[in-house]
């Protein structure tokens, strides 16, 4: 067992589907860019950094990352050069970006209808050619995750389709 999935144990956060496509992710996408909206206790993050493939990890959170950097460390994940920490507003972060492309984006942050929109709006434009969209929460309709659905279904662009569902997570890549 791998600590991500001893921590979610621990702390659950995500589902292991959810985590495997992450670290699935991860495996295949050397030298690319991924942002994660929302660190919670540092599950998704740490599945991801738990691949020895190299790829850059950014994580938006407005909270702390003291619980991201507490299980690093007791996860032995020594991969952390690979994870850079954007402390704030993670509207305000995406709409400040200076980071260049990012080939995957996941939106696990304000759960609000008005935070999935504003973190649509700041970070969907960034996002590469090929880049794909994950939504954390995406099949729940219990309050605070209602207006998920809905603010994806209005604001993200149409070029955008849904390709797969994993466990509460949506992924969307552009049509081909």
């Amino acid at each position: 067992m791998n600590f991500s999935a001893d921590l979610n144990g621990r702390c659950p956060y995500a589902a292991q589907p959810e985590l495997d496509w992450l670290r699935n992710w991860a495996d295949n996408h050397a030298n690319q860019v991924a942002v994660i909206i929302g660190a919670g206790p540092g599950v998704m993050p740490i599945a991801m950094l738990e691949s020895p493939s190299d790829f850059d990890l950014y994580v938006a959170e407005i909270d702390t990352f003291n619980w991201l950097i507490a299980h690093c460390a007791q996860g032995n994940i020594d991969r952390l050069t690979r994870l850079t920490m954007l402390p704030g507003d993670s509207s305000e972060i995406g709409l400040a970006w200076r980071g260049g492309w990012i080939d995957l984006l996941v939106v696990d942050g304000d759960h609000s209808y008005e935070g999935v929109c504003r973190d649509i709006e700041a970070w969907v434009p960034l996002l590469s050619p090929s880049g794909i969209i994950a939504f954390h929460d995406y099949t729940r309709d219990d309050p605070p995750h209602a207006g998920i659905k809905i603010a994806i279904e209005e604001k993200l662009p149409a070029k955008y389709v849904l390709s797969g569902i994993f466990s509460s997570m949506a992924i969307f890549a552009r049509k081909h």
